[in-house]
């Protein structure tokens, strides 16, 4: 039985008979060797056509005791309503909100100071231009000799000006004669 067990081996068919021994039909039609009932029994489990069955893997992850215990611990916390993966105090919640407010209340300054300092950079551009023409346009009636007299008509008086202090005028006599 090891010769032909070594054949089969070797050959890859059982006893003497070659492949194409098998394939023409000469040879046994069987192309496993015979199966010892002994060594099934003492090697493992074997299927109705003789073949052994392998045995089935082991999860690790059900299997595991430490998993195990795990799971179920989250689940008990779940059904408790605590929260496992959040464990920080209550008092340090708080620091980091106020942590939170502090960095925001600061970014909202530092929009605001940006927002002041494009209006006042706005604004100052624009008064400059209103004195640069008001230069030019005094420089221009200068030598055109008729600045002097440009300067006595009340026609010329630019009438936003005239406008604002009868407003002007308007809300203190109204603030006198409330009193």
């Amino acid at each position: 039985q090891q010769q032909q067990q070594q054949q089969f081996n070797l050959n890859g068919t059982s006893g003497s008979a070659s492949f194409d021994q098998l394939q023409a039909g000469r040879g046994s039609p069987r192309m496993m060797p015979p199966i010892n009932r002994n060594d099934a029994q003492q090697g493992g489990h074997t299927d109705n056509q003789g073949l052994i069955v392998p045995k089935k893997l082991i999860n690790p992850c059900v299997d595991s005791m430490d998993r195990q215990n795990l799971h179920r611990e989250l689940m008990f916390n779940q059904k408790m309503g605590k929260s496992v993966l959040n464990q920080k105090s209550e008092l340090q919640r708080a620091l980091e909100k106020q942590k939170e407010r502090q960095v925001l209340a600061a970014q909202n300054l530092a929009k605001q100071q940006a927002a002041e300092n494009s209006i006042a950079n706005e604004l100052g551009r624009v008064i400059m231009q209103r004195a640069a023409r008001l230069e030019q346009k005094n420089l221009a009636a200068a030598a055109a000799g008729s600045g002097a007299q440009s300067d006595q008509h009340p026609d010329s008086i630019n009438p936003e000006y005239l406008n604002a202090r009868a407003k002007l005028r308007a809300t203190q006599a109204a603030a006198v004669y409330s009193k």
